[in-house]
């Protein structure tokens, strides 16, 4: 786990944010759930104890606040990434066995004196890293666990020879181009009368459509000792017979979001969007904070299309933004105010234009113009010559291997975009 800043003032900034939600969460004197990821919970401890796992420089003070706020968001964001490959890896049925662990932990190096396993090596690891045996078995376990899923990715693709030969090329090649920026909200902004906005709002339903809304019922219920006897009653659909006993507090929502603090509003908000109740229906009971709280859609509200007259700026702002993007896509090359780049090498970076942009350059054939989106701004690219050089210089194997690497790495940010939407991450801070 190598450590590395980006720019200082993100940083500060992140570890700003992450700490005020700790020290929040902290003030209550338990250990916080920071985070859901699909059935899995993390918490203010996990992410403590990982935080120190993470090497850093050693002139560099572990102590300072904004190396510690670094930290923290480094280890939360590395547990919410395992939590998702370990819930794919129990999907697609991977296993690894404690004795397999056992067996790969007596084979490593630096626990082994004359090629045999020493005990008090390993235990000197587990107090440096201030780690049980079983928190140790358990981290290794989990990264063998991970390097199947892992293995699988890799053996989805092919690095052919072809491909290592085309990124060669671009290697040693330079690039001349001309290139063009339209942020299209300095473009004019079209004629607008009620009737265009009338007219566009009809043609475009689905972009001002509200969507379905769910009216909840809260309960709140602080006595552990009635839990048993509440979710049997929950689980028979009895939450009308619960609601007014002494014991119990009830909320609408709106009510719930003017009474409780924000980690128990995200927890609740995540546990609605994760319960697809039907009407009349209601939950069972869960945990938030020192409670527990179960609620009932006491009715769905369809979706609707506003009156007009009630969203007429929120179109105005989307016919506006859409006509220039319009107007951006037909300005005539000739009008366009281009600036030129010469003999660009590839990796070289260009303070102007964006990464992605300049890794596409190398892919462009010359003498068609080419269009990227970034929000609001439209970049024109026209590449005007293509030096060659000498591909001979290349090490392919070398050059096969990052090939490789930047696949997988690429794969593996894919795929991990799909477990987010696939087992939901909710983060709590």
């Amino acid at each position: 786990m190598k450590f590395s800043f980006k720019n200082s003032l993100i940083w500060v900034i992140l570890g700003m944010f992450i700490l005020s939600g700790i020290l929040q969460t902290n003030f209550s004197g338990n250990n916080p759930i920071l985070a859901y990821v699909g059935n899995k919970q993390i918490r203010l401890l996990d992410v403590k104890r990982y935080a120190k796992l993470i090497q850093i420089p050693a002139d560099l003070n572990r102590d300072l606040p904004e190396v510690q706020n670094y930290l923290l968001q480094t280890a939360l964001n590395v547990l919410i990434k395992n939590a998702l490959i370990t819930l794919e890896c129990e999907n697609l049925g991977l296993v690894v066995s404690d004795a397999k662990v056992v067996d790969y932990i007596k084979m490593q190096p630096e626990f082994c004196v004359n090629d045999e396993f020493s005990r008090s090596l390993f235990l000197s690891e587990l107090h440096s890293l201030n780690l049980t045996e079983q928190e140790y078995i358990q981290l290794k376990k989990e990264n063998l666990l991970h390097k199947q899923w892992y293995f699988i990715l890799e053996q989805s693709y092919q690095i052919k020879d072809e491909m290592v030969k085309k990124t060669a090329k671009a290697h040693v090649q330079k690039r001349s181009f001309r290139y063009s920026i339209v942020n299209i909200m300095n473009l004019p902004s079209p004629k607008i009368t009620d009737n265009i906005l009338f007219d566009y709002y009809k043609k475009n339903p689905a972009i001002f459509t509200v969507p379905e809304t769910k009216v909840y019922e809260i309960i709140e219920i602080e006595n552990s000792e009635l839990i048993n006897d509440f979710s049997l009653k929950l689980k028979n659909q009895n939450f009308d017979g619960l609601k007014n006993k002494s014991d119990v507090k009830c909320f609408s929502y709106n009510e719930f979001l003017a009474t409780h603090s924000a980690s128990d509003i995200s927890h609740l908000n995540y546990l609605l969007k994760n319960n697809d109740l039907g009407k009349s229906k209601n939950s069972g009971l869960y945990p938030i904070g020192q409670k527990y709280y179960a609620f009932k859609v006491i009715d769905i509200k369809p979706s609707f299309l506003p009156d007009f007259v009630d969203i007429k700026e929120e179109v105005k702002q989307v016919y506006v933004k859409n006509y220039k993007k319009n107007q951006a896509n037909k300005i005539s090359h000739t009008q366009l105010k281009w600036r030129s780049i010469s003999d660009l090498k590839f990796n070289e970076s260009y303070f102007d234009l964006p990464d992605y942009i300049l890794e596409k350059i190398f892919k462009l054939a010359p003498g068609k113009i080419y269009k990227f989106e970034n929000k609001d701004e439209i970049y024109f690219i026209i590449i005007d010559k293509i030096t060659e050089g000498n591909i001979n210089q290349i090490d392919m194997n070398f050059l096969r291997n990052s090939i490789s690497a930047d696949v997988l790495e690429k794969v593996i940010n894919a795929s991990l975009g799909i477990l987010r939407n696939k087992y939901k991450v909710d983060i709590l801070i």
